[in-house]
């Protein structure tokens, strides 16, 4: 897929830039508890400056990392902070970071208009090309976060998860497609239908560095889950892990959390 190509292009050419990675200090939204130590970075990426955040078990300072990434229009503060705590319960780290045009990003006059061009069928040539931008952009924002874990601190990136919620598990799987740091992807909920005009997900799952993937959905017996279930069966090159969780994925409930945690554990320790 082109999409693959031109973002591979890009981190390769940005890994001769130094990444000026800066500490910054914590936000106080962002503290957990006392077991868990949370740091706060600012790093260079095609000249953009991508806040970091990361947390991990105080007594564990290589504990396997997750990269969790909400959907559109989010910000990790807002509604996903206890996922961020149960992962971290669960003896993983866990990174995350503003997605371009979000949180410590955001534009007045762009991000809304991302978001509303990301999500609906809109025909309009400009807006089509910002939402591809922001695809490449975001896959390579990560890849230099995961440079910047990698640099800055103790936790191993050779073995990597990726956990994105509803249209960001479109960016995640293109990041697992050109990082081979990606050990394991999992998706929760079904992309937005908009995102298959950008990224075919089943498509780019064929060529994904992972050999496993979890899906977790709020109801696995509709027309729609079935047909989505078949189309990343047949595209997931390892094994495949379909899950129901009634209380909802994203943001992530009890239920979805405690088989995202059972599935990474195992994955990543093993």
């Amino acid at each position: 897929m082109r999409i693959c190509t031109e973002t591979r292009a890009l981190i390769d050419a940005e890994r001769s830039t130094p990444l000026s990675l800066i500490a910054l200090p914590a936000l106080e939204n962002a503290k957990i508890d006392e077991g868990v130590s949370s740091e706060r970075f600012e790093l260079t990426s095609r000249g953009d400056r991508v806040p970091l955040m990361i947390w991990r078990p105080q007594d564990q300072p290589k504990a396997p990392l997750v990269v969790f990434q909400y959907g559109l229009g989010g910000c990790v503060d807002q509604f996903h902070i206890e996922a961020v705590h149960q992962l971290v319960g669960c003896g993983l780290s866990v990174a995350t970071i503003d997605w371009t045009l979000h949180g410590a990003r955001f534009s007045p006059k762009l991000s809304e208009r991302l978001v509303q061009a990301a999500t609906q069928n809109t025909d309009h040539p400009n807006d089509s090309g910002l939402v591809k931008q922001f695809m490449r952009q975001s896959a390579l924002d990560l890849s230099r976060a995961l440079d910047g874990v990698e640099k800055e601190t103790t936790i191993p990136t050779d073995r990597v998860a990726l956990l994105g919620l509803g249209w960001s598990g479109a960016l995640m799987t293109l990041l697992a497609t050109v990082d081979t740091r990606s050990a394991t992807l999992l998706l929760a909920g079904a992309p937005h239908p908009a995102p298959e005009r950008f990224l075919d997900v089943p498509r780019l799952i064929t060529q994904i560095q992972t050999q496993s993937v979890q899906w977790l959905t709020s109801d696995l017996n509709t027309s729609e889950a079935a047909s989505w279930k078949e189309a990343l069966q047949s595209a997931c090159p390892g094994s495949l892990v379909s899950e129901q969780a009634t209380d909802g994925v994203e943001p992530l409930g009890a239920s979805a959390l405690n088989k995202a945690c059972a599935f990474l554990r195992s994955e990543l320790r093993s």
